[in-house]
């Protein structure tokens, strides 16, 4: 035991072991291989230094009264099984010169930074006692902490394989967490709820994992990875900094209750996205969907003719329910699978530059209201396999070129009179098909339980058109309907 204004002890080479009580304003403790196994109390600061491992199984920490002193540990390799705090309000710093800084008990810091050669896994044992406020710069082959309390990342923290913050509060990273080299590595961070304005980047060949335990996810920084999944109980916008700032690779699952994404590269989605409403940018760059789930809510499409606001609800800036993907060219391959949250779901599919291509293999959409907006100056949508199996259709074309080539059933129709219950804005257009018949260029009309195809003429007005759907009272139906074809209506 021992109390001292300012106390130095050990040699820095033998073996010390602090087994009773220090009370210093200031304490100094150095040997070869260093443990505490007492308390050591201070009112200024703390320097505790081994050449070989330093344990702390004791305490260190401020006299009582003092909520912020300044903490060092420096050792090859610091394992703390027992209790080091700052005060809550100073600063703690970690070094390992040759291996690793494993704290399995608790650490009380207002600022934490540290480097080790190796693992820095700072995981409090019982669970989330550590009360960390902010982390400063930190490196690590592979970092892992849990902390108690509200946190924030001030970094930079970089890794060589892995981070992994897991937080009982919320997270906020101003900072920036990424890459020790060129080498990729995988970044998770779990909170009640996450903000990210700084940069957050494993690598084009790393992942990272966003959830948000009891609340939502905004990134308005930076975020570049190679796969991104994640999931939110509340809405996770990850727009960036700007429009092109984030850089990801493919967008696996994730699920919140909205999502919105603006990417600035070419981008996968291959897993499942949930949300109510689903905002997918990917302005300038080419989009394609692979073997992916899309579960979202929308409504049924109004009967009739629709105004262009009517098409357009699900843009970024409207929020309404369904999903909305925009890219300067988007590709479907193998099958996605479109379902309702509720009754019927809403597919918005629109493309970002004055050309491009929507391309579709298998859409499974029986519930799923599709829209599809062609390019300014023109734009090729096509189908190559199974086709489309979709509740209604509409087309909004406002180009100078453009066509389509789309098969499958709507609403359960197929063949030529699934065109008939599609439709395209403003104008009907020859190049626009579906099942080799042009979009709007049939119509259909019902009586009891009859379907006659009557084709659109100038001239042919509501009565003739009901008389044509009864063709045992019209023996001058041939009149009435002009040969425009080789088959009989």
């Amino acid at each position: 035991s021992a109390t001292a204004g300012r106390i130095s002890v050990g040699d820095g080479a033998n073996a010390l072991t602090v087994a009773g009580s220090v009370t210093a304003a200031s304490a100094t403790l150095s040997a070869g291989a260093l443990t505490v196994a007492g308390v050591v109390n201070v009112s200024q600061s703390a320097s505790l230094i081994a050449t070989g491992t330093l344990v702390v199984a004791g305490t260190v920490a401020p006299v009582a009264g003092v909520t912020a002193i300044a903490l060092g540990l420096t050792g090859a390799s610091i394992d703390i099984p027992g209790v080091i705090s700052d005060g809550g309000s100073g600063t703690t710093s970690l070094i390992a010169t040759a291996g690793s800084v494993v704290e399995t008990g608790q650490i009380i810091a207002g600022t934490l930074s540290g480097s080790a050669v190796t693992s820095g896994l700072l995981i409090d044992a019982p669970g989330f006692d550590n009360q960390i406020g902010t982390l400063a710069g930190f490196s690590a082959a592979a970092f892992q902490l849990n902390d108690g309390t509200d946190l924030i990342v001030a970094g930079p923290l970089t890794a060589g394989t892995s981070a992994n913050i897991d937080v009982a509060g919320a997270l906020n990273v101003p900072g920036s967490i990424g890459q020790a080299s060129a080498a990729p590595i995988l970044i998770g961070l779990t909170a009640w709820n996450i903000g990210l304005s700084g940069a957050v980047s494993t690598g084009s060949a790393g992942s990272t994992n966003l959830t948000a335990s009891a609340g939502g996810i905004t990134e308005t920084g930076r975020l570049a990875t190679g796969t991104l999944t994640g999931s939110a109980t509340g809405s996770a916008s990850l727009n960036g900094s700007a429009a092109s700032v984030n850089q990801i690779g493919t967008l696996s699952s994730f699920s919140a209750a909205n999502f919105s994404l603006s990417d600035g590269s070419n981008l996968t989605v291959n897993g499942t996205l949930k949300g109510n409403n689903i905002q997918v940018y990917d302005s300038g760059y080419s989009l394609t969907l692979v073997n992916n789930t899309v579960v979202t809510n929308g409504v049924a499409r109004p009967s009739g003719a629709l105004s262009l606001p009517q098409l357009t609800p699900y843009e970024p800036s409207i929020n309404a329910p369904g999903a909305y993907f925009s890219a300067a060219n988007v590709t479907q391959v193998g099958n996605t699978d479109v379902r309702a949250i509720n009754n019927f779901a809403v597919l918005q599919i629109g493309l970002s530059g004055n050309l491009g291509s929507i391309g579709f293999n298998t859409l499974s959409a029986a519930n799923t209201w599709l829209i599809l907006q062609t390019g300014s100056n023109g734009s090729a949508i096509s189908q190559t396999q199974n086709g489309l199996t979709i509740r209604s259709l509409d087309v909004i074309y406002t180009g100078v070129v453009g066509a389509s080539s789309l098969s499958g059933a709507i609403d359960g129709v197929s063949g030529d009179l699934a065109a008939a219950l599609a439709h395209i804005y403003p104008d009907a257009t020859g190049q626009f098909r579906f099942d080799g018949t042009p979009l709007q260029t049939v119509r259909i009309v019902v009586q009891t339980t009859t379907k006659v195809a009557v084709p659109v003429q100038k001239g042919v007005d509501q009565d003739e058109l009901t008389r044509a759907a009864t063709p045992a009272n019209d023996p001058d139906l041939v009149q009435i309907l002009p040969n425009v074809s080789n088959r009989d209506y």
